[in-house]
């Protein structure tokens, strides 16, 4: 059994190598996935990162959100490994975080932390039970406990397995939905 660390260097090499094609090919299919969603559909807010390489490019997905007229509330790290979710729009200001991943400026009145919908990002995913590896950080599993809405995530084939292949925490958060 590969430790979580050894399965995130594994699985980011894979994405880092991965023909740029393929990527948007999958980027594509897994986003008109996701729009056909009914939750989507019905959803008036969505959560969701701006990726950086290699992970699933957002930033189309983010565009279309919003095109939808729906909300895109965007995650902000906070001390003691706590996240909150900002509202975006236009005018929002970002600033990269100390993980190298762009974060809204956090404004009181603009916190959504029960958007109808969370994309959650992640390493590898376990079709079978819905678990995850993160990126280590534990924030997102610190979230999913206190979050009440629909989760998903957008999985390229190298994230995908069909049962977990490391040690599941009492403290690992299933997500509701694997798109792959």
């Amino acid at each position: 059994m590969e430790s979580k660390a050894e399965i995130r260097k594994n699985v980011l090499h894979q994405l880092t190598i991965k023909p740029e094609s393929e990527r948007q090919s999958e980027t594509q299919k897994l986003v008109a996935q996701f729009l056909n969603l009914d939750e989507y559909q019905n959803a008036t807010s969505i959560g969701i990162t701006i990726s950086n390489f290699p992970e699933l490019d957002t930033h189309q997905l983010i565009k279309q959100i919003l095109k939808d007229q729906k909300k895109v509330c965007c995650p902000i790290t906070l001390p003691h490994h706590q996240m909150d979710f900002i509202e975006i729009s236009s005018d929002t200001n970002f600033k990269k975080s100390n993980f190298g991943i762009w974060e809204p400026e956090w404004k009181k009145e603009k916190v959504n932390n029960q958007p109808d919908i969370l994309i959650v990002p992640g390493i590898r995913y376990a079709i079978d039970t819905h678990q995850r590896v993160g990126f280590g950080g534990g924030f997102y599993d610190r979230f999913l406990k206190k979050f009440k809405g629909h989760t998903v995530t957008l999985a390229l084939p190298e994230q995908v397995t069909l049962s977990a292949d490391w040690q599941i925490e009492p403290t690992d958060m299933p997500i509701d939905q694997i798109l792959h």
